[in-house]
């Protein structure tokens, strides 16, 4: 079973996907990043889950390289303590790893196919990834709209101590 990553999925799954969970597991925080630090994380992070997959390494130890690693990003480009970029990683690889777990068995019973067949073809692999970048992404527009967050661990400066601050200046 090679789980190795192509170009196309490197490009139409890691990166996505990765964007998408920084958003996300950023979000449930209360971290409001700009947009452009979110796609900086997601394009390091996915040419990192590249390399981290052309590792040797034992099954299980590349989703925990990759959920350092993406704390260790959101720390360098979107300036959090660590420990929060740490939390925000955890919290949104359990929900993702929860959610794959559930995901995944249905769409290959569904379509009758192994996961041997889905790692080996790229295109596939990717429209399998559908239907949790579309629930992942479904859920980070429903915590916007209604601007949850789930453990407030970044305090937000509002409009007006941002004009009080203008306005001493």
């Amino acid at each position: 079973m090679d789980s190795s990553m192509t170009w196309q999925v490197v490009v139409f799954l890691s990166f996505p996907e990765a964007i998408l969970l920084t958003a996300l597991g950023l979000w449930v925080i209360g971290a409001r990043p700009r947009w452009y630090q979110i796609m900086l994380v997601g394009g390091v992070q996915s040419v990192s889950s590249y390399l981290i997959r052309q590792l040797p390494l034992v099954f299980g130890l590349h989703t925990v390289i990759y959920g350092i690693t993406l704390a260790l990003f959101v720390y360098v480009f979107i300036r959090l303590k660590f420990w929060i970029a740490f939390v925000s990683s955890i919290l949104v690889l359990t929900f993702y790893i929860a959610l794959e777990s559930i995901i995944l068995p249905e769409v290959i019973k569904i379509f009758n196919l192994s996961l041997p067949m889905i790692l080996s073809d790229p295109w596939l692999r990717i429209k399998v990834f559908l239907p949790q970048a579309l629930i992942v992404f479904i859920l980070f527009l429903i915590c916007k709209y209604y601007n949850f967050t789930l453990i407030p661990l970044v305090k937000q400066k509002t409009k007006e101590k941002e004009e009080v601050l203008i306005k001493k200046r």
